[in-house]
């Protein structure tokens, strides 16, 4: 699991979040791309990979790690309030007009009441254990991503038991050790103080149900099984489609945001 990313504005009948987005992208020399089409996309130098979700209480999220200068550049037409939990550490930063801004500001400005010292009262959380962990295209090899692309599902089992089999070479046979080095330093700790905070933040400012889920990871690995499945009904569903499928049913919901540059 890598960090989690989102920003949150409230949702407003004058601005589209996400034409906000790719015009600014666009500005910046940006160009967008699609990952989730039949044939590979073009690797860029600099990518920004973000989904936008539906308005759900008021409040739009998008979902990935957005710059500080493009929170900013948004922050211009629609106030942003950009949170991600690394770890144990988290960040919550305001943007308005085209800038940062204290929070007790971006607060006020938005008519909020909260006590920003109401953050450290979180109780504890407890999370249920995550038992599978879903590997998305982006994290395979080229040769897997375009054989996984096709529909001989046989001929990617066998490429995924080949990938399963060096990670437990290298974890010298341990089952635990292998699924450890698929994760990484940075995943969330939700009962955390810093998760805490965002918690209780989320909380006070009403963002509802789904605030925080799905993580990037888990939309994207569904998004991708459920255009695969779009473009064909009948195909027999590749290593790991059902998993993904199940976490974000509603996956073709969001809007992706993909956008690369060289330089």
């Amino acid at each position: 699991m890598s960090a989690w990313h989102s920003f949150y504005t409230p949702e407003s009948a004058n601005t589209s979040v996400e034409t906000t987005l790719k015009h600014c992208l666009s500005e910046d020399g940006y160009t967008a791309y699609n990952p989730f089409g039949l044939m590979p996309s073009k690797p860029y130098r600099i990518t920004v990979r973000l989904f936008v979700a539906p308005p759900r209480g008021g409040w739009v999220r998008v979902i990935g790690e957005v710059p500080a200068a493009l929170c900013a550049q948004v922050s211009t037409t629609q106030a942003i309030l950009a949170v991600s939990l690394r770890g144990a550490d988290a960040a919550i930063n305001a943007y308005a007009r085209g800038e940062a801004v204290a929070m007790e500001d971006w607060l006020s400005a938005n008519k909020i009441d909260l006590q920003l010292s109401r953050l450290d009262d979180a109780p504890p959380l407890r999370i249920a254990e995550q038992k599978h962990i879903i590997m998305g295209l982006d994290d395979l090899p080229e040769d897997v991503r375009r054989m996984a692309q096709g529909v001989d599902t046989q001929q990617a089992a066998k490429m995924f038991e080949r990938m399963s089999s060096t990670l437990m070479r290298k974890a010298g046979g341990d089952a635990q050790s292998a699924q450890a080095l698929l994760q990484q330093q940075d995943a969330p700790d939700w009962n955390s103080a810093g998760g805490g905070r965002i918690r209780q933040l989320a909380a006070a400012l009403g963002l509802g149900d789904g605030w925080r889920e799905p993580d990037f990871i888990t939309l994207r690995d569904a998004y991708q099984a459920s255009a695969r499945r779009q473009r064909r009904p009948d195909a027999p569903l590749l290593p790991g489609d059902a998993e993904a499928l199940a976490a974000v049913p509603d996956a073709l919901a969001y809007t992706p945001v993909f956008v690369g540059k060289d330089t």
